[in-house]
């Protein structure tokens, strides 16, 4: 009898066990996925694809496939989709274009303060080389911008030329011999223009640099460079930059003076010459052609995609 109620209550006691295990096992959470509780499941997985979505994951979003482009809304950001968000927000510190200050010898023309903008001696003898001349196109750079408009058969279709001339500018006639302009500690020295040729993208535009060098001897020689570019941009501003150092070693250059030399970075010029239409080279048509901002620095500069 004593064993009949020792079996009993031991299967009482295994019943209770499995009960108990039983419930155990029914009290297991729900395990988390995508379907159940998509905002935990993509906070403990943020690199499973099923939440490389917006609302989730951002970048991983704006970083696949063409939603960058497609979802303007969630990936025209500067991170994501630099042109996208420049266009929108041109103004933006992070969208600004880099017209070369700070490096080398920097701005030399920006024509923001009128003929003082470049050293005197300018020759005109269209009188048709004005400021803002053109009522299609605003500066790249600033507020002004300088350019020349011809007329096909206009006369005086031959060279119009400005100057940076450092020691002509600050006002001491002392100074208008000395050579000031220096190279040597430029890895890179590039010319850098900004060009826009009108609406018409006929219209074309050709442009000369000349290099002016006072020696000891008391002799000047100057070298011409022409044309550097004929284009036309078709109203848009273009950033033309020019390698100087490989400009020279082609000795494709025109040179007039005293002494006849090979022309070289290393001299200390007395000025630059930048002129529109040299006389050796005439443009057929009509002639527009508007620079704004020229730079000489250390390596060349890259027109913003956004920029025009």
């Amino acid at each position: 009898m004593k064993t009949k109620h020792l079996l009993s209550l031991a299967s009482m006691i295994c019943t209770l066990g499995v009960l108990v295990i039983l419930n155990s096992c029914s009290d297991d959470p729900e395990p988390i996925t995508f379907e159940n509780n998509p905002d935990q499941f993509c906070s403990d997985n943020p690199n499973d694809s099923q939440c490389c979505l917006p609302a989730y994951n951002i970048p991983c979003y704006c970083d696949t496939g063409t939603n960058a482009t497609d979802d303007l809304e969630n990936c025209c950001l500067f991170e994501f989709n630099e042109e996208c968000y420049c266009t929108a927000n041109p103004d933006d510190p992070n969208c600004a274009q880099d017209f070369g200050a700070g490096s080398g010898l920097g701005i030399v023309v920006d024509f923001e303060s009128g003929l003082q903008s470049f050293a005197p001696d300018f020759f005109n003898p269209s009188d048709a080389a004005t400021f803002n001349g053109d009522a299609n196109v605003t500066a790249i750079e600033g507020n002004s911008y300088f350019g020349l408009q011809l007329a096909e058969g206009a006369e005086n279709k031959d060279w119009h030329d400005f100057k940076f001339w450092p020691s002509a500018m600050d006002d001491n006639p002392d100074n208008d011999s000395e050579a000031q302009i220096d190279f040597s500690s430029m890895t890179n020295p590039t010319l850098n223009v900004w060009v826009n040729s009108g609406m018409d993208e006929t219209d074309s535009l050709g442009f000369t640099i000349a290099f002016q060098t006072d020696f000891e001897d008391g002799t000047t020689e100057q070298w011409a460079f022409h044309p550097l570019f004929k284009a036309g941009t078709g109203g848009d501003w273009k950033l033309y930059s020019f390698d100087l150092l490989e400009l020279v070693n082609s000795g494709e250059y025109q040179t007039w003076g005293a002494g006849q030399r090979d022309f070289t970075l290393e001299f200390k010029h007395q000025m630059i010459k930048f002129a529109f239409m040299p006389a050796e080279w005439h443009v057929p048509g009509d002639y527009n052609a508007q620079i704004d901002a020229i730079s000489i620095t250390d390596g060349p500069l890259t027109q913003k995609p956004w920029v025009k």
